[in-house]
């Protein structure tokens, strides 16, 4: 006589095709924080180089300087609101 498993037991040991483990769950948020914090850290980056600038070529054409100061406020921007979404709406 074989002893049969209850199907509630039998349904929650058996995985599911296309079901994610729990280290996929945590792979995402993992994953969205480790790119803030490099997205943050290569922002740093970007004033230091345009400070850098600022200070190393003060006697640089116009379009030049407004090329670099345009491109460090359109990343400040995206950096904004890729932190904090609720800025787009």
């Amino acid at each position: 006589m074989t002893a049969s498993i209850p199907s509630d037991i039998a349904e929650l040991t058996t995985p599911r095709v296309g079901s994610p483990s729990s280290l996929e769950l945590l792979r995402g948020p993992f994953l969205q924080l480790l790119g803030m914090l490099m997205n943050s850290g290569l922002m740093g980056s970007l004033i230091v180089q345009v400070y850098y600038y600022y200070c190393t070529f003060p006697n640089d054409r116009g379009i030049a300087k407004a090329t670099v100061y345009a491109v460090l406020c359109l990343e400040f921007f995206r950096t904004a609101c890729r932190k904090n979404p609720k800025m787009l709406t």
